[in-house]
């Protein structure tokens, strides 16, 4: 399969890992007690991506 499709294959995986990780990133927000820390560090975040 990889030799057959390798552009389709890589993409494959790409999309696959990018939904691991946003699986675990989910699993670990949702898990987390301290609700207030992550509210502070996603404000943190964002004020950071906005430039």
């Amino acid at each position: 399969m990889p030799q057959l499709f390798p552009m389709n294959w890589s993409l494959l995986t790409i999309i696959f890992s990018i939904i691991l990780i946003i699986s675990f990133t989910l699993i670990y927000f949702t898990y987390q007690p301290k609700l207030t820390f992550l509210s502070l560090k996603m404000k943190t975040i964002s004020k950071n991506w906005k430039w």
